[in-house]
């Protein structure tokens, strides 16, 4: 399933790049299956659960930016997630979770051009 929305969120940041070369979009590199010892090294550099996993660093409509969690059809969000989610949206953050690259480019643009 992992590996669906791997590609899933690599077309939809080639579109991203593509479309809007002079807005960044960023990977939060947070999740992934890790041994102990790499687990324990990342948590100490920060790295928190829930995290989406794109990030648009362009404040629009009164938000702050856009965090975007990557899911397939079937995909579900963890408590750590929903969590997060509810955080940033408390923090004047627009969130979204998609399931497609045509949802994705939906999100995107609603956000840009209002």
């Amino acid at each position: 399933m992992k590996h669906l929305e791997d590609n899933i969120q690599a077309a939809c940041c080639r579109w991203f790049a593509y479309e809007y070369p002079g807005i960044k979009l960023i990977h939060t590199p947070n999740g992934g299956h890790r041994n102990a010892q790499e687990a324990a090294r990342f948590k100490r550099q920060g790295v928190t659960p829930g995290v989406p996993d794109l990030f648009l660093m362009k404040p629009a409509n009164g938000f702050h930016g856009l965090f975007i969690e990557v899911k397939s059809e079937t995909g579900k969000l963890s408590e750590y997630q929903k969590e997060m989610l509810t955080y940033l949206d408390s923090m004047q953050y627009k969130t979204a979770v998609i399931r497609s690259v045509d949802e994705f480019i939906k999100v995107v643009n609603e956000y840009l051009k209002g």
